[in-house]
């Protein structure tokens, strides 16, 4: 009986796992070349994340942050946060630690784990471009 490694077992399940996708997208017409083009919806930073990050900060309200949206914004603005400068003044009390600052998030605007990564890297994106 042939003895395989786990490294050659994960090898040969991904192996498998790729030509069951080529087999699955060749039987739905979709060219190989496209299964593993990278579109828009894909990158890494939304298109509000480089819109924030493109320009200077201004008095852009709290909702034109990546990550907050129409519901995180009214939770913020009821605790007084209601522009993206008073987020950033928080950012930088705590120092700039992801961390702290994703705690923050959740505790006084009940952002999940995904809204609260985007509002930091946001800022922290900004803050390298502008600081």
């Amino acid at each position: 009986m042939l003895q395989l490694s786990s490294n050659e077992v994960l090898f040969w399940k991904i192996m498998l796992w790729k030509y069951s996708l080529f087999k699955y997208n060749q039987h739905k017409g979709i060219r190989p070349e496209k299964v593993f083009q990278k579109n828009e919806d894909m990158s890494s930073t939304s298109q509000k994340h480089k819109n924030f990050v493109s320009e200077p900060m201004g008095d852009k309200s709290v909702n034109e942050l990546a990550g907050i949206g129409e519901v995180l914004s009214k939770r913020l603005e009821a605790k007084g946060f209601d522009k993206a400068y008073v987020v950033l003044g928080q950012f930088l009390v705590l120092k700039k630690h992801k961390e702290l600052f994703i705690d923050w998030m959740k505790d006084i605007c009940a952002a999940n784990s995904k809204q609260a990564s985007e509002c930091y890297q946001c800022i922290s994106d900004w803050c390298d471009e502008f600081l």
